[in-house]
């Protein structure tokens, strides 16, 4: 990593309860050299997920220990109120994803489908995290904005690798530029050149409800 570029870690500060992250991964699914992309995608945490609107209570169990991030699936902790520890931190991604990267005996992208924590563990689905950058904190206006845009987007569109230069395609990187437009985030963010983002300048918009 460029040291001009260096990461964020990822935690709340003192007087901070909530807090909005950009994410990369380096993803190497073809395994050529220069062929090579990024994804990225938004991370959330929160001091408590209980916070959030009640329309997103669902949503709110699917934020995790921040500690049990990389563990096997049975061992990650998952937000429960009844069960609310109040010495942890809770994280949550939001993404999406090509409808093969689930089956991979396809030959077919498929649709682009919306993946809440897919980046959880670093795979080759996912790719590996590189590059980290806070973007907001102390909104939960914002973050409500975010998990608005997840839960109304419906999975319907064509997913392609390049976006740009496919009419009807769209990538995981243009559905994070459209969750940071939706939330008015997009001003706040600066992607060094240095990261291949394929999709960045062709976003999935949805309408405010």
């Amino acid at each position: 990593m460029a040291k001009k570029y260096p990461s964020d870690k990822i935690t709340l500060e003192i007087g901070e309860e909530s807090a909005v992250y950009l994410g990369i991964n380096h993803v190497d699914i073809l395994k050529i050299k220069g062929a090579e992309f990024h994804h990225l995608f938004v991370i959330i945490i929160l001091k408590n997920p209980s916070d959030l609107n009640s329309n997103f209570e669902e949503r709110s169990r699917l934020f995790y220990d921040k500690n049990t991030r990389s563990s096997i699936d049975e061992n990650v902790v998952y937000f429960n109120k009844q069960d609310f520890e109040k010495s942890t931190f809770w994280e949550t991604t939001i993404s999406a994803a090509s409808e093969c990267a689930y089956d991979t005996t396809t030959s077919k992208m498929g649709n682009l489908i919306k993946v809440p924590n897919f980046d959880r563990i670093d795979n080759n689905k996912s790719g590996k995290r590189v590059f980290v950058k806070k973007i907001a904190s102390n909104d939960l206006n914002i973050i409500e904005q975010l998990l608005e845009y997840e839960k109304n987007y419906d999975n319907s569109l064509k997913y392609a690798l390049i976006p740009e230069i496919s009419e009807n395609g769209y990538n995981s990187n243009s559905f994070f530029r459209g969750a940071l437009e939706y939330a008015g985030l997009i001003d706040f963010i600066e992607v060094p050149s240095c990261f291949k983002s394929p999709g960045l300048s062709k976003s999935v918009k949805i309408k405010p409800q």
